[in-house]
């Protein structure tokens, strides 16, 4: 097939790309691991060595997007669509978040560098880079089952695409999901990006430096900044135009040319980051270096900040006149209508199978995980409520309880997911299921914010707090917290006898001729399927649970961990291993918190927005599923932690 001007444009990209990222990004990642063998593991050291990484999975997949441009087909397996695409995009949005974690790091370092200089650890490098990876994974994870999961590979004219072509339902719920991408992993990043580079350029201009040092750090503080708008911002900005149009925009595969551009321009980045201790730049801002103390600091922070040169978007042509003569084509010959009507049909049939297996893999690896640890955690924490009876204990013991729970009616919902969500059990077990299912999820919710409380009360008022800390107190929270989760979730156990007896009514009203003493059949699904009345009464109750079991209980989260790790950090009293400790484990609750139980309620608000029940729900709830095999992990350490 013969190329265009696009296309060639698009392959000399990947090729200038592939062969100046490899070798650089090879180059980097030997010399990075080599310093951390000699000199130690730094923030920066582990920064360098995941944007390092995320580069080189992407170089390692540019062959196939260049032999996908010259042949204009996808000629490989179509299982290895989805596992191409997702490391092409996981490096992208990888690299976004690294980067911006390389600016905080300078930031923290030159606004607040005696404090920093207490928590610049390896270790904490390391969380968060791991944290930073899973919400990626996260991320393309629900994409990839939207789009298709391992077979999505699409006829286009007389070849085949990859992840190319999307139908109106994809389109319903991958649009929203883009957005969510482009605001979580490009927009809030470049606003971290811009404020820390910003700062910092505040900070080195009314610092004691040199007019040649100031230069220098201001031109590559803004040309990072610079850079990171034009490789990033072109891909991104194709989601939310998409969003707006509601379709896939043609221009997105070439809007990712300057994404691409950025694998060979971070290896510059990462050679400037010195993987020392800036003291220099800390002691010319405070003015109390010597005068070698001034130059080393002036050349650390010139070689730690990221500066590349800018890139310059290629131009692209509009491929529109080939597309419309392709669809004349198409309508001419009904035969080859059939023919992508039946691929699709087949491809939704894959599509649902691939949904199923990855509920069945999710529910089996929780109960097996979450089983035993939860047993463990629940025989540990009743020793130590019988020993003596504390608040905290009080409260993760319930949690335990609510994980338990939770655990113990996950098995039927193997069975639905084993049965393609059809309800094959007793009728009578389905709305007891799903109440039980729901209640304890978001009793987790509370749980989990009553302990950040208890934290920070600890922490902010110790004497006055002391006073008032009484188990009783907590019991009495708990049962509060299991009636008003109850009470909010009856819906879910009232809506399916509603739905029997409706269609008891229906079949009446149409004189069936069955026995008055016969109980009418069931609904062959439980809470799946509803009616638009149906949905008119559901739809804002999921708002309400939205709002006053998960936004009202995060905002509280947020500021109880945010203020206990200020205060702890002030605190000269304790000791830093245990300082850390309790702050590594404030921040890990408040992100378990976030992705296990975020995707889930945000489907209420999508639900609400569409007027109608989100086909995905039921895999954003498995981020809330897979919270039973964290919570062990939690409260086994937080009662240890924090006193």
């Amino acid at each position: 097939m013969q190329l265009d001007t696009k296309d060639y444009v698009a392959l000399s990209v990947y090729t200038f790309t592939f062969l100046l990222g490899l070798p650089a990004n090879l180059l980097v990642l030997f010399v990075y691991v080599r310093k951390a063998r000699k000199r130690g593991t730094t923030p920066n050291v582990v920064y360098a060595l995941n944007l390092c990484l995320a580069n080189l999975a992407l170089v390692a997949w540019l062959p196939v997007k260049a032999l996908e441009t010259v042949l204009q087909d996808w000629r490989l397996p179509a299982s290895i669509c989805p596992v191409y695409s997702f490391f092409l995009f996981s490096s992208l949005y990888g690299s976004c978040l690294f980067i911006t974690a390389v600016t905080v790091g300078r930031y923290l370092s030159i606004a607040i560098p005696i404090i920093y200089k207490i928590y610049r650890r390896a270790r904490i490098s390391c969380f968060i880079s791991a944290a930073l990876w899973a919400v990626v994974f996260l991320h393309l994870s629900f994409a990839l089952v939207v789009e298709g999961g391992g077979n999505f590979v699409f006829i286009k004219g007389d070849t085949l695409a990859c992840y190319d072509q999307f139908n109106a339902s994809h389109l319903a719920v991958l649009l929203p999901l883009r957005l969510e991408m482009a605001i979580t992993l490009f927009l809030l990043p470049l606003l971290v990006t811009s404020f820390c580079t910003l700062r910092c350029v505040t900070l080195v201009w009314r610092s004691n430096l040199r007019p040649v040092g100031k230069k220098r750090v201001l031109t590559v503080a803004l040309t990072t900044l610079a850079v990171f708008v034009v490789c990033y911002a072109p891909y991104n900005a194709s989601h939310i135009v998409g969003f707006v149009l509601k379709e896939n925009v043609d221009w997105r595969t070439f809007a990712m040319l300057t994404s691409s551009c950025n694998v060979f321009l971070e290896p510059v980045v990462m050679t400037m980051l010195s993987p020392a201790v800036s003291r220099g730049v800390m002691g010319r801002i405070c003015a109390q270096q010597s005068q070698f103390s001034q130059i080393e600091g002036c050349r650390h922070q010139c070689n730690s900040t990221n500066g590349v040169a800018s890139v310059r978007t290629p131009h692209t042509l509009s491929g529109r006149s080939q597309a419309a003569a392709e669809l004349q084509k198409i309508y001419h010959h009904h035969w080859y209508l059939d023919q992508i009507q039946f691929i699709t049909s087949q491809h939704m049939n894959q599509h649902t199978i691939q949904i199923i297996g990855l509920l069945l893999s999710v529910y089996i690896f929780t109960f097996l995980m979450g089983v035993p640890a939860n047993i463990l955690a629940f025989c540990t924490l009743c020793r130590k409520v019988h020993r003596k009876a504390v608040l905290i204990d009080i409260l993760l013991l319930n949690l335990t309880i609510s994980d338990l729970i939770f655990l113990a009616f996950l098995p039927f919902k193997m069975k639905e997911a084993f049965d393609n969500m059809a309800w094959v059990l007793p009728y009578a077990l389905c709305p007891f299921t799903g109440f039980m299912f729901y209640v304890t999820i978001y009793n987790s919710t509370l749980l989990l914010t009553a302990v950040s409380v208890e934290r920070y009360l600890g922490v902010a008022f110790p004497l006055r707090y002391s006073v008032c800390r009484r188990p009783r107190y907590a019991v009495f929270a708990c049962i509060m917290f299991w009636v008003v989760t109850s009470l909010n979730l009856s819906i879910v156990y009232i809506m399916p006898y509603a739905q029997w007896i409706k269609g008891a009514d229906i079949d009446n009203s149409n004189g069936s001729t069955a026995s008055k003493s016969a109980p009418p059949p069931p609904p062959p699904n439980c809470y799946q399927i509803f009616s638009d009345d149906e949905l008119k009464i559901l739809l804002p109750v999921r708002l309400e649970l939205f709002c006053v079991l998960f936004c009202v209980p995060f905002i509280i989260c947020c500021f109880c961990y945010v203020n206990f790790i200020h205060i702890l950090s002030r605190l000269p009293n304790i000791g830093r291993r245990r300082r850390l400790r309790a702050i590594g484990l404030a921040l890990g609750t408040l992100i378990v918190f976030a992705v296990c139980f975020a995707p889930y309620n945000a489907s209420h608000v999508v639900g609400y927005v569409h007027k109608d029940s989100e086909e995905w729900r039921d895999m954003a709830l498995l981020s809330s599923t897979l919270n039973a095999c964290l919570d062990p992990f939690i409260f086994y350490f937080s009662s240890a932690a924090v006193r």
